[in-house]
């Protein structure tokens, strides 16, 4: 993956996953891999969209960031639409919400909600609910593809593309 390359790619959304969630990368894939099953049955109206080019589905590239040491790991995700707008709280929020996705160790669902320090956070604050996926539209494509690879490293893998080769 060249930078160069994917600044080419129309990314409309960003999808950042928080730290505080703990949602492990097997759980995440997965998670998105039924998201954008339903963006593409449901914008593209075909039942079979696999034999679709990447201009024409959703797809999303994926980041992992962090390493539990320095800083929390989290994902930073870039959402490809063939469509000018999407649906966000109801296409990704909310079946992000249903799926009740679980870790292997862990009994628990992974949260639809977190609680994170706001802007201007002092110690008698209380922590701010946020959403455990911020999903946002791209204002600077470039910008964003920028930021996501900033601590990418071609010989430890942690970026890949979900929704192509897999429908």
């Amino acid at each position: 993956m060249h930078l160069e390359h994917l600044i080419d790619f129309k990314f409309d959304y960003r999808i950042d996953v928080q730290p505080q969630g703990n949602v492990k990368i097997d759980a995440l894939t997965q998670a998105m891999r039924q998201i954008l099953f339903g963006l593409n049955r449901k914008y593209l109206g075909v039942r079979k969209f696999g034999h679709f080019s990447q201009e024409r589905k959703f797809w999303a590239l994926c980041v992992k960031e962090g390493d539990n040491l320095t800083k929390g790991v989290h994902y930073h995700l870039l959402l490809h639409s063939p469509v000018e707008r999407i649906d966000w709280i109801n296409d990704i929020l909310l079946p992000w919400s249903k799926l009740g996705l679980k870790s292997r160790e862990d009994a628990r669902p992974y949260p639809a909600w977190v609680q994170t320090k706001g802007w201007g956070h002092v110690p008698c604050d209380e922590l701010d609910n946020v959403p455990l996926l911020r999903v946002e539209r791209c204002k600077n494509v470039e910008a964003s593809v920028r930021y996501n690879l900033k601590d990418w490293n071609a010989s430890n893998s942690d970026a890949f593309i979900i929704g192509l080769n897999e429908t």
